[in-house]
C-alpha cells in the first residue's frame, strides 16, 4: 500500500455505509458477479447525498450492494431506484438483501436482459449507474444517454480496466471498454471526466 493509499484509508471512515465484506457475508449465495469495493460505495453514497436524485437506473444489480448503498443515501429525499439483473438466482439474492437492509420499498428490480428492458423504458432518469460486464458498456451507451434527463449524470464503473487489468482474460472486453471511453469523451451532448479512482469511475453529464 502506498503512502497516499495509507493516508486515504486512515480518513475513509465507513460508518455511514455497509462494507462490502459484511454485505457479501450476509448474502445467501456465494457465486455472483463482483460488486463495487467499499471505497467506491462510499463515493457513490456521498455523490448521491449531494445530487439528491429522484430517479436512478442501475444496469447490473448483482447481489444488490450498490443499489442498497445508493438507496440508503437517497431515501431521505424520496429517491427511487430501478435496477436490472438477468440472472434469476442472483436477482433473488439481491431482493433478499434489499429486505434485510430495509430498502426494498425504494428499489424495483427487473429480472430480465438489459437489452430487452432498455428499449421499453421511457422515463427520464436523474442518474444512471453502469456496472455491467465491461464488454457491454459500448452496446448500452446510446440507450443510457437516451434515458438521461438533461443535466442527468451517467456513472460508469471500472473504466480504467484497459490499463489496470491488462491481462489476456480481459483483452476483448478491454478493447470495447477503451472504445466506450473514447466515444463517450468525444460526444458533444455529454461532458465527461474519468477519475483515476479504484479501477476508474467515469462521470458524464448530459448537456
Amino acid at each position: 500500500m502506498s503512502t497516499v493509499d495509507e493516508y486515504l484509508s486512515s480518513l475513509n471512515t465507513q460508518h455511514h455505509i455497509i462494507g462490502k465484506m459484511e454485505f457479501e457475508k450476509n448474502t445467501s449465495i456465494k457465486f455472483f458477479c463482483p460488486v463495487i469495493d467499499t471505497s467506491v460505495a462510499k463515493f457513490l453514497y456521498v455523490l448521491m447525498r449531494a445530487l439528491k436524485p429522484k430517479k436512478v437506473l442501475e444496469l447490473g444489480t448483482s447481489i444488490g450492494y450498490s443499489a442498497t448503498v445508493m438507496s440508503l443515501a437517497i431515501s431521505d429525499f424520496n429517491g427511487k431506484i430501478t435496477t436490472i439483473e438477468k440472472d434469476k438466482v442472483v436477482a433473488k439474492a439481491a431482493e433478499e438483501n434489499f429486505k434485510r437492509y430495509n430498502v426494498d420499498k425504494n428499489i424495483s428490480l427487473l429480472n430480465d436482459d438489459v437489452f430487452s428492458v432498455l428499449p421499453k423504458l421511457n422515463e427520464k432518469y436523474d442518474v444512471i449507474f453502469l456496472d455491467l460486464y465491461n464488454g457491454l458498456y459500448l452496446d448500452v451507451m446510446e440507450g443510457c444517454i437516451r434515458l438521461l434527463k438533461k443535466g442527468g449524470i451517467l456513472i460508469a464503473d471500472d473504466t480504467l480496466f484497459p490499463v489496470t487489468k491488462n491481462k489476456a482474460f480481459f483483452l476483448e472486453s478491454n478493447k470495447k471498454m477503451d472504445e466506450f471511453n473514447k466515444k463517450l469523451s468525444e460526444r458533444k451532448d455529454m461532458d465527461s471526466i474519468l477519475l483515476p479512482f479504484d479501477d476508474g469511475i467515469t462521470l458524464a453529464v448530459k448537456i
